[in-house]
Parts: C-alpha cells; sequence; structure tokens
C-alpha cells in the first residue's frame, strides 16, 4: 500500500545535527569536511538515517533541499569497493543532471576510491561500453541510454543492490515511465529502492506500489511556500515583456540571475534582443556566443555590450535542448564557475544545475505546467540561501498562474512595473555592475582533488596491460600502498591511475626508473 505507515523504532527518524552522527566511514566524512557540507539540511537530517537502516524510502521535497546528497552519502556508504560490477544504479531524466549526479555522487565517494560511470545519450556508446568493462560501483544514466546498454549486454545489472530514481515526476512528463519499468524488470528484487519526486501523481504512486517494499513517504513541508524566496509577479502586455524585463533587471541589478522561456526559439530571440541592442547602437558586428564583442582599436582588448551598454565583462548566455551538447556542457559549466552572471533557458535544459548564489529567477514566460514553477524557481534559495522569483504574466497566462498559486496555496502578490525614475536612478549603479569583474567560482572538488594526482602511462589493453599489473608495479614503491592508488582508468593505448595523500610527486619520480610489466614505461602527469 502506497499509503504504509511504518511503526518503526524511534531513533530511525531522530533527526541528527552532524554528519559524524551518521557513523559513516572516516573516507565519507573526510570528503563530506572537504566539499563544506557541513551541517545535514533538513532533508538530510530526515532521510538519511533511514536509508542508512535500508528501508526503502520516496522522498518528497522541494528542489535545492539537497536530496542528491541524501541518497549519495548512503550509497557511497554501502557500495563496496572490492566488487568489480556496478553495486548502484542512478536513474535521471536528463544528460546535464546525469553528469551532475555523477560528479555529486563521485566527489561524496572519492577517498572511498570509487568509480561512477555517466551513462547519456549524444556521447559516443562504444566509450561508456568500454568504461563499463572495467571496475564500476555505480552507474548514473537517463533512461534511453541504460536502456540501450542492456540491449546490447553492455551492462551487467547482476549485483545491483541500490536503485535511485531521481526526478520521477519528471521522467513521468518526459514519457520514460515504460523504459523505467522496464530497466527494473531487469533489476534483482533484492534491493533498496529510493524514489525522489517533487510531486508524487498517479503514474509514481503505480510505480511506488508496483515495486518498492513498504517505502516509508514522508513530504516535507514545502520551502517555496515560505519566504526563503520572495515571489512576485508583474502584469505585463505580451509586446512589452522585453521592455519590462529590461527594465527589472537593472533595478533589481542581481548578481547572478536565470530567465526562463518556455521554447528554444523564445530563448533565441531574447538572447539576440540582449545582445542586438549593441549592435542596433554602436553599429558592431555580432559574435556567436558573446554579448557582442569587437576589438578596441587603441588596446586591442575585447570590447563587450548588453542592453547597448559597453562593458568590461562577458554577461548573457543561453541554453537549450536544440543546442549542441558540447556547447551546452560548457555554458553550464562556465555558468557554475560565475563567468556570466545572466543565463536564459528553457526548462529541460537548465536540469542538473546546481548553484548555490543565484539571486533572481526570472519567468519571461508562466510556465504550461505547475511542477515546472516550483522547479525554475527552486534554481534561487538554495540550501538555506535567500532568494527572489519574479514572473512576468500575459492577460492570457493568467490562468496558468492562478493555477500556480493554488497549487503553492500561495497568493503571490502583483506588484508595478518600475517607472522611468527608478529604472534611470538605478542606471549607474547597474552600469557599475556590469563592468566589474565576476568572481571565478572554485569548483567544489577543487579541495577534494587538492592533494591527488593523475598520471599518464603509455600502455593499454593493446599491450594487455591489466589492472593488476599497475597496482603491483605501485605497491612496491616506496612509501606506497593499496590505499594511496585510486581510480584506474585503462584505454587502449594509454593508461590513467589517481595517486592519493598527496604521494603523487614521489611516484612519478620513481616511475621514470621502474618497469611496469617487464618494460620501462613513458609516464607523465596529465590534467585528464
Amino acid at each position: 500500500n502506497f499509503n504504509y505507515t511504518m511503526n518503526i523504532e524511534r531513533e530511525i527518524y531522530m533527526e541528527k545535527s552532524d554528519f559524524n552522527e551518521f557513523k559513516l566511514s572516516k573516507e565519507i566524512l573526510k570528503s563530506l569536511e572537504l566539499l563544506n557540507y557541513n551541517e545535514p539540511t533538513k532533508v538530510q537530517k530526515r532521510f538519511i538515517p533511514i536509508i542508512l537502516k535500508k528501508n526503502d524510502v520516496i522522498i518528497q521535497s522541494h528542489t535545492g533541499s539537497g536530496k542528491t546528497a541524501t541518497f549519495a552519502i548512503p550509497v557511497c556508504q554501502f557500495v563496496d569497493w572490492k566488487e568489480n560490477k556496478p553495486q548502484a544504479l542512478i536513474i535521471t531524466p536528463t544528460r546535464e543532471l546525469a553528469l551532475q549526479v555523477k560528479e555529486d555522487v563521485f566527489n561524496i565517494g572519492r577517498f572511498k576510491r570509487l568509480k561512477v560511470c555517466a551513462l547519456y545519450g549524444k556521447s559516443p556508446f562504444y566509450i561508456q561500453a568500454k568504461e563499463l568493462k572495467q571496475k564500476t560501483h555505480i552507474v548514473v544514466g537517463t533512461p534511453g541510454r541504460i536502456n540501450d546498454h542492456l540491449s546490447r549486454n553492455t551492462l551487467d545489472f547482476s549485483n545491483i543492490k541500490y536503485l535511485i530514481i531521481d526526478e520521477a515526476d519528471e521522467m513521468m512528463k518526459m514519457g520514460f515511465i515504460k523504459q523505467i519499468q522496464s530497466i527494473i524488470s531487469e533489476l534483482p528484487t533484492n534491493r533498496l529502492t529510493i524514489v525522489l519526486s517533487a510531486t508524487i501523481p498517479k503514474e509514481i504512486k503505480d510505480l511506488c506500489c508496483k515495486y518498492m517494499k513498504n517505502p516509508i513517504h514522508i513530504a516535507l513541508e514545502n520551502e517555496l511556500t515560505k519566504e526563503v524566496i520572495i515571489q512576485e509577479q508583474y502584469k505585463v502586455d505580451t509586446n512589452k515583456k522585453t521592455e519590462v524585463l529590461i527594465n527589472l533587471l537593472k533595478v533589481e541589478n542581481p548578481d547572478s540571475c536565470m530567465i526562463f522561456c518556455n521554447t528554444q526559439k523564445k530563448v533565441e530571440e531574447l538572447f539576440k534582443e540582449f545582445t542586438n541592442k549593441g549592435y542596433e547602437k554602436n553599429k558592431l558586428s555580432f559574435s556567436r556566443n558573446k554579448s557582442l564583442d569587437i576589438k578596441d582599436s587603441h588596446t586591442n582588448k575585447t570590447q563587450y555590450y548588453f542592453f547597448g551598454h559597453p562593458c568590461n565583462n562577458y554577461l548573457c548566455e543561453r541554453i537549450h535542448g536544440g543546442m549542441e551538447q558540447i556547447d551546452r556542457f560548457k555554458i553550464m559549466n562556465n555558468y557554475k564557475k560565475s563567468k556570466f552572471r545572466y543565463l536564459i533557458a528553457t526548462d529541460v535544459a537548465a536540469r542538473g544545475i546546481d548553484i548555490d548564489n543565484i539571486s533572481l529567477v526570472i519567468n519571461y514566460d508562466v510556465p504550461n505546467k505547475v511542477e515546472n514553477y516550483v522547479h525554475r524557481i527552486g534554481r534561487t534559495g538554495r540550501i538555506g540561501n535567500k532568494g527572489k522569483a519574479i514572473t512576468l504574466v500575459s492577460d492570457f497566462e493568467e490562468k496558468l498562474m492562478y493555477d500556480i498559486q493554488m497549487y503553492l496555496n500561495k497568493n503571490i502578490s502583483i506588484n508595478k512595473k518600475p517607472n522611468i525614475e527608478k529604472v534611470l536612478s538605478s542606471k549607474e549603479d547597474f552600469i557599475k555592475k556590469i563592468n566589474l569583474p565576476t568572481k571565478v567560482k572554485e569548483e567544489k572538488s577543487m579541495k577534494v582533488n587538492k592533494n591527488i594526482i593523475k598520471l599518464h602511462i603509455n600502455a593499454g589493453k593493446k599491450t594487455k596491460m591489466r589492472a593488476v599489473d599497475i597496482v603491483g608495479t605501485l605497491c612496491n614503491l616506496d612509501d606506497v600502498e593499496a590505499s594511496d592508488i585510486g581510480i584506474i582508468n585503462i584505454m587502449d593505448i594509454s593508461t590513467y591511475v589517481e595517486i592519493l595523500n598527496n604521494k603523487g610527486e614521489s611516484v612519478l619520480t620513481q616511475l621514470q626508473t621502474k618497469t611496469i610489466k617487464g618494460r620501462l614505461r613513458k609516464v607523465n602527469r596529465t590534467e585528464r
């Protein structure tokens, strides 16, 4: 029964205030400390103890509450490093989210030396298949590509003990339910199953009832209905939306902002509208993927334009499903690093954006589904931070906005559009900020990887190199133990091996004169 209530011991539900209280391994705790996981979030306090007791669980909580770490921490704790076959499967709706989850899980399991593999479309199948042939602990992937690997027998499910279905309601909306059912039918029945979903529609209820064992379902109070995120709406004529948007951006003057549109076409139109203001006023040439730039004839430096204002920085980008995947990944990575301030996006392409300091979200279009509104504004106000969400509502979108308010059980205030005096008085501060250099953020993994060096060995499968050959050689070096050896990735003609615990330079020096599998090999550092 979906509404099953378990008469479980009190200590399972006892909230912990510190990660040390979860009795995690020292390797996991070390990663959490370096990743600045200082205190468990509300969802982590509530669910991690339940998952550690190996109870099936349905996590219903808003986006930005720390859900990924909620399942990643226990799964990394459970996984046995000695096993070669995948032990955990995490299913996500989009490739961006698959990569984000892979990164988060990998970082948490870093010092346990866990190998995490990401499977998604428009990425070479044969490379993924080769990776799966080697030791792999956790697989993260989209339903379509996981099924592709199953059909070609390149993915072994025989040792899967943990199944996580992330953003289940989103996968339902994208039509993935049958593919998920096909995947589950191939999994061992003796497993722990975790489902994460912001909403629980009938299809998700049916899925949980069919495939989960007495799941504990807890719906945490929706923080979006509180003042964690200030929500406002503006009544706007359709043909005046862009003008109002630009005025609002000047008045709000955010450090970082996401602007959502319903279609790829509108994203492109808005992006060009932002950048071509400079073209109209200054007769400059338009450069793709930049905010409009030319070389200054005196300084030979790139000059950018934004809303027609000359500025020193690259400020705006766009992302949607119609773009090349390599471009999408690059833009996402740059936005996470705060290399630009404004991102114009569609709903699907915005999945996987996990940034703590987005101060403003603007819905240029009212989303067609209420759940998308929740996901959009959840990009701000994350992990205890404050945020603001503004929605521009035309006459024909009022019904959609009414449905959103009914869903949230919240009245979203209607504000007056900023007048010309307010816009003009904000202009100086706006121009000042767009000329300030953005502070590029350090990636989460930087501290985790600080004392880890990756080495490239000029030998691989074609020379019959095996992981045991690498480990045997390294363990015979001075001051090197098995625990100092990280992930080993053997390619056709190359091998990549990580050396942990600040011993990389010593290993590199020793391998210049030490044979591997009977021969002296070329070994050097690599960033790959």
